[in-house]
């Protein structure tokens, strides 16, 4: 079964209204490289590709992401969706994710968490998303060669959200080192979402994270974490208010045992104290707040952090958040938990960035600089290790950032797009 190009064109002009992905659309280069904004097409546009090509011409195709359940998530409906029963030979098979269409064609879902895998199909073509989440020895080693059979000549679209400048920032130059075989596409998501979608998102993250998530720059994280940060212009002269309740954030690293104090003001964040003791444990912390804050009058604690502090509990035993609580209700003050598993380390840090300053300029998380020099020093200086996108180098003032990070994530969560190589916490 084959249709003619007006048709397959007619069919993909349904979705595809950007110039630059008609270009994509309709280049026949062997290799095209997308870097693209987060909600601006260009999974879709690369979908439509990949079906207007198995339908055009018979072969084994591909489309592939780090992981099988994220290749799973981002294609599988999609692709069904798109092939009425008329189109294909046979039902689909949900366990492999196998298409079989009418005219010989098949199309693979496929995780490249084991690149081997990639090895030895003979492809006529496909995508692979979320690129910058493979490492760069599975494409050298495993999957460039894969795509080099003698006699196939295959074809791939290589896309994604910029993580840094990793895999995809390096295929991105190829364009222009071998322009017949590579080809470059870059858009924003300004150019497809609307003024209020990109005004939102403006509110919501950091200059540094809008640029990467939104505009597919390719940004070094290289340096301070929380690069937005500015001791002056986050600065709080606030102090603790009896009369309001407290909002009390934990990192158990042994030393130092690190956590702060956040209240809110006229619906800002302020930190308004901070907690560090060396070579401590959960019980010297909670008789630190009881001894310190004696005379609060609201005694009412909303607590966050580290979820490892639950350690214990699924087997009733007890636990860091546990003996926080008994020492807290013992000297009358009601608790309330609010700890959600560890995130990955760049959405917690997501989170916390787009507090600290997002892309407008606006500041919603404050700190009394006089009162709280750990808070200030770990914001200030905390530093990523070298090479690495979201990793941090752990020194003292290291851990309350964590604490911080925690909190941001449970009441203001950012996501970063799914990362499958970072680790948690």
């Amino acid at each position: 079964m084959s249709l003619p190009k007006e048709t397959l064109r007619i069919y993909s002009e349904k979705v595809i209204r950007h110039p630059v992905q008609t270009a994509l659309f309709d280049d026949e280069k062997r290799f095209k490289v997308v870097a693209a904004g987060r909600r601006s097409g260009k999974t879709f546009t690369s979908k439509r590709k990949l079906v207007t090509e198995a339908i055009q011409t018979e072969g084994l195709y591909f489309a592939a992401a780090p992981t099988f359940p994220q290749a799973k998530a981002i294609f599988w409906d999609d692709l069904k969706a798109y092939f009425p029963p008329f189109f294909r030979s046979k039902i689909p098979n949900e366990t492999r994710c196998e298409l079989y269409l009418a005219n010989g064609s098949i199309i693979k879902v496929i995780g490249l968490d084991s690149p081997a895998r990639f090895e030895g199909q003979p492809w006529t073509g496909g995508l692979i998303d979320e690129i910058d989440d493979i490492k760069e020895s599975a494409w050298q080693s495993n999957i460039r060669p894969a795509l080099d059979t003698i006699g196939l000549n295959t074809w791939a679209i290589l896309l994604g959200v910029p993580e840094g400048k990793y895999l995809l920032y390096d295929l991105s130059k190829k364009a222009a080192i071998d322009p017949d075989e590579w080809g470059f596409y870059h858009w924003k998501s300004s150019e497809i979402l609307s003024p209020e979608r990109i005004a939102a998102a403006q509110r919501d993250l950091s200059p540094l994270q809008y640029r990467q998530e939104y505009e597919a720059s390719f940004e070094t994280a290289e340096g301070v974490v929380y690069s937005d940060y500015c001791s002056r212009k986050n600065n709080s002269t606030m102090e603790i208010n009896k009369d309001k309740p407290i909002q009390w954030m934990h990192d158990f690293n042994y030393s130092p045992l690190s956590s702060c104090i956040i209240q809110d003001f006229e619906n800002q964040n302020h930190v308004v104290d901070e907690i560090i003791l060396q070579s401590a444990s959960a019980q010297n912390t909670a008789f630190e707040f009881i001894e310190r804050y004696k005379n609060h009058r609201v005694k009412k604690c909303f607590i966050f952090g580290d979820y490892s502090g639950r350690n214990g509990e699924n087997h009733n035993q007890s636990s860091d958040y546990k003996v926080i609580e008994k020492i807290l209700h013992d000297n009358g003050w009601m608790t309330s938990r609010h700890v959600k598993p560890n995130p990955l380390i760049k959405n917690r840090q997501n989170s916390l960035r787009a507090l600290i300053c997002n892309n407008k300029g606006e500041r919603r998380l404050f700190v009394n600089v006089r009162k709280c020099r750990y808070v200030d020093s770990g914001l200030s200086r905390t530093s990523l290790m070298k090479g690495s996108s979201y990793q941090e180098i752990e020194d003292e003032f290291q851990h309350i950032t964590t604490a911080l990070g925690y909190w941001a994530w449970t009441r203001f969560p950012i996501l970063a797009g799914v990362a499958f190589n970072q680790s948690r916490g």
